[in-house]
């Protein structure tokens, strides 16, 4: 499945339509090239910055040693390996008990993952393999968001372990980017979604605090963020039966074409908040109606 994704990927962004067009793991595989040369990533990333981009690397150090090995690649092939490690470190996760799961990558929040570059994909994968925990370091906001749904404590400590172990690594490979990383978030500009309208219905997940996904969206929810279909990837696995993951897979993914078939408002907060009701209506609510009527599970072990 992986190589599959990779490939239609490729396709898909060299199409006359794409091409050319930014997306979300380009600075990553820059910085990753940059650091390559034995330069600073953080210093050159200020370089890209357009008006149609306005950011520079605003990711943490690890997330540019992830790319490290896709950046020895052509970039357009980088990208394309990189979705498709995704997609299989995700497909391999959710299969762990079945194949049925496998629907959600047809979800409105997977179909945007996959085509705009973005990391939820791998993250929510890495969430599920107790092995790949360190992965959560590439991307803090969603990161802690995962980390917040893990079934146990002695999973949440483990995950925290293996991050600060990537983190460490990072600091002995490149020791001055924490400062330089706190530089380059200064000009993103998200916001926590319950300052959004009717942000503040989603509270309502807290009845089910003891379920993973309800712990997730609560994270998701005062975590600052871009608020928009990808980031709520990780939602999706709230459904236990193939009826409800093919119901997360149909709402999400038609609320989402819907939403890609409006002209959208120039300027990425205009365009944020022209989609947010969409993704409000789309994927969060319908989550929070299975949360709320489900019956509420039996509380974990400490361990």
């Amino acid at each position: 499945m992986g190589l599959i994704a990779g490939v239609l990927l490729f396709l898909l962004w060299q199409s006359p339509n794409w091409r050319g067009g930014s997306l979300d793991i380009d600075p990553v595989l820059h910085g990753a090239g940059v650091l390559l040369r034995g330069e600073d990533p953080y210093l050159e990333s200020w370089r890209w910055v357009t008006r149609e981009w306005p950011w520079p690397l605003a990711y943490p150090m690890p997330a540019v040693l992830i790319a490290v090995p896709f950046a020895l690649l052509p970039f357009d092939v980088a990208r394309a390996a990189f979705m498709g490690t995704s997609v299989a470190v995700l497909a391999f996760a959710l299969t762990r008990a079945g194949w049925w799961p496998l629907i959600l990558l047809l979800s409105g929040p997977a179909v945007q993952a996959f085509a705009s570059g973005q990391w939820s994909p791998l993250l929510t994968g890495a969430a599920l393999v107790p092995g790949l925990g360190w992965l959560l370091a590439a991307k803090p906001n969603l990161g802690l968001a995962l980390l917040l749904g893990s079934p146990t404590l002695e999973r949440a400590w483990r995950t925290v372990t293996l991050i600060l172990a990537a983190l460490a690594v990072a600091t002995v490979v490149a020791p001055g980017w924490w400062g330089a990383y706190v530089v380059a978030i200064g000009p993103v500009t998200h916001v926590p979604m319950v300052s959004r309208p009717f942000g503040f219905v989603l509270l309502l997940a807290a009845l089910r605090w003891r379920h993973p996904v309800a712990r997730i969206l609560l994270g998701l929810l005062f975590i600052p963020q871009s608020t928009t279909f990808y980031e709520a990837l990780p939602l999706g696995l709230v459904a236990e039966s193939r009826r409800e993951v093919l119901l997360f897979a149909t709402v999400s993914l038609g609320a989402f074409a819907l939403w890609f078939s409006q002209p959208w408002p120039e300027g990425y907060p205009a365009h944020i908040a022209f989609g947010w009701p969409y993704v409000l209506g789309g994927v969060y609510l319908p989550v929070l109606a299975m949360l709320l009527l489900r019956r509420p599970r039996p509380e974990a072990p400490a361990n």
